[in-house]
């Protein structure tokens, strides 16, 4: 993959249809930074979202995956879906939003939830850099979460379509 919000999308899907371990979405993830956190924008409205997480600001690899058990349980129908905002393009983001701002400064994001579930929630990447580090490789990449009042409508594209798109 070529983003962590894609390889967290397709990873976390496989996984949470039984067709990949949980292991398997943390090595993926790996590839973008040795560690994995989870934070939350706003506490109080994560919590109320019902989620199965705690909603503690310094979640770990552990966090993550319990968020997007709790965020899109398969019998809902619920889903995982990256985003790629950029200036002038931000289809799929909910319109006025702090995660619509944050997830066009990262140009992406990941969507989780369905429009009948519970209120879904987006999660923003960010990089935190090891200052004590030699090389230029991120030591952390937090994950911070956000609860949206409703599932933006996305595009749906066919396998040709979207390597269209990507390139």
């Amino acid at each position: 993959m070529w983003c962590p919000s894609g390889s967290l999308s397709v990873w976390a899907n496989a996984w949470l249809a039984g067709r990949a371990a949980p292991d398997d979405v943390l090595d993926a993830l790996s590839a973008w930074a040795p560690v994995q956190s989870l934070a939350a924008y706003d506490t109080i409205s994560i919590g109320e979202a019902g989620t199965a997480w705690s909603g503690r600001s310094d979640g770990g690899a552990a966090s993550l995956l319990q968020l997007l058990r709790g965020a899109a349980p398969p019998a809902a129908g619920a889903c995982i879906h990256p985003v790629f905002p950029v200036p002038g393009d931000v289809r799929g983001l909910p319109a006025g939003t702090v995660f619509a701002q944050e997830a066009l400064l990262a140009e992406e994001a990941v969507l989780i939830g369905s429009s009948d579930a519970s209120p879904p929630i987006g999660l923003v990447p960010t990089y935190l850099e090891d200052t004590d580090s030699p090389d230029d490789f991120p030591a952390e990449l937090c994950w911070t979460a956000f609860r949206l009042s409703s599932m933006p409508a996305t595009d749906q594209h066919d396998l040709g379509g979207a390597e269209y798109l990507l390139r």
